[in-house]
């Protein structure tokens, strides 16, 4: 029985965004494989905004997706 070596035996799942990448690229593994299913949702109108820039700038949504959370659909976004 051989002791586990992640450079040959490990495969690390990403999302396709740099930052993920960058991340799973210092990770000794065999294989980085990008998964677009990863991906951070697309927050339409909210794209790119902090959630105090959401609330400042949108507060009945940023109300509505502290209500709900997990049916929340951000405007001209997906949910």
């Amino acid at each position: 029985n051989q002791p586990f070596d992640p450079e040959r035996q490990l495969s690390v799942w990403t999302s396709t965004l740099r930052r993920s990448i960058q991340t799973a690229e210092q990770i000794p593994c065999s294989q980085v494989l990008r998964w677009r299913a990863l991906d951070e949702l697309e927050a339409g109108l909210c794209d790119g905004l902090t959630y105090a820039e959401v609330e400042a700038k949108f507060p009945r949504e940023y109300e509505a997706r502290k209500a709900d959370k997990l049916r929340y659909r951000y405007p001209r976004g997906e949910s």
